[in-house]
């Protein structure tokens, strides 16, 4: 056996830390990570450009490797040579990662992108207990984006209809899908348009709400 062998799972974290607020998120989520049962693996933190030193808090997890780039967003971010992670709860093996080519953009639903890709060349295992992944939300998670967000599956998707166009089955979960995940960001779109309106954020709720009153994409030509 090699004295340091390849770790079983590497776990890769990107973050954009802006704030105190979000320092105490990263050190929480770091500190679940140490908390699991499974010991064989390696902790990747990849500081996508941010303003406040994250050294320190990786600092305080034992095994955790800093990587620092400048911001490109979480997609580039979780792009390497080794192992890759995608967000919560969901396992790749790292020849299905490199064979579909990783994450790319659109910066937002990149993890959808990436999922709908190995699904077309691979076969996945679902588990609906237990929980293995708990999902924090806050008003500024990236995720809570919707204006970001339903650009970024709007564009996902426009990827995908060449792929199902003329199967029943295929435009039918395409259109499910689809309506599923507007729905999801135009709530959140909502969220984005009131907050900024409170904050006295002008410009960016008028955006926000433009996009708001705009019709749905026309997805089947």
């Amino acid at each position: 056996m090699p004295a340091d062998p390849t770790p079983l799972v590497s776990i890769i974290v990107p973050c954009h830390i802006a704030s105190p607020h979000q320092a105490e998120l990263l050190d929480e989520t770091l500190g679940t990570v140490a908390a699991q049962t499974c010991r064989d693996y390696e902790l990747i933190v990849v500081d996508d450009g941010s303003p406040l030193a994250v050294g320190p808090i990786t600092g305080r997890h034992p095994g955790a490797v800093t990587l620092r780039q400048a911001n490109a967003g979480p997609a580039v971010a979780r792009a390497f040579d080794c192992y890759i992670i995608p967000p919560s709860a969901a396992m790749f093996r790292r020849e299905v990662v490199e064979v579909v080519g990783g994450f790319r953009d659109p910066w937002g639903a990149d993890d959808l992108d990436f999922y709908l890709r190995v699904a077309r060349r691979y076969r996945g295992w679902c588990y609906e207990a237990p929980a293995v992944t708990r999902y924090r939300r806050y008003g500024a998670s990236s995720s809570r984006a919707g204006e970001r967000m339903l650009r970024s599956v709007r564009a996902v998707y426009e990827r995908q209809w060449p792929l199902v166009r003329g199967d029943a089955a295929g435009e039918a979960a395409f259109h499910r899908g689809l309506t599923l995940l507007t729905d999801i960001f135009t709530g959140c779109l909502v969220e984005n348009v009131r907050d900024r309106v409170r904050a006295r954020r002008w410009r960016l709720a008028l955006r926000a709400a433009l996009l708001l009153a705009s019709a749905p994409p026309a997805a089947t030509r």
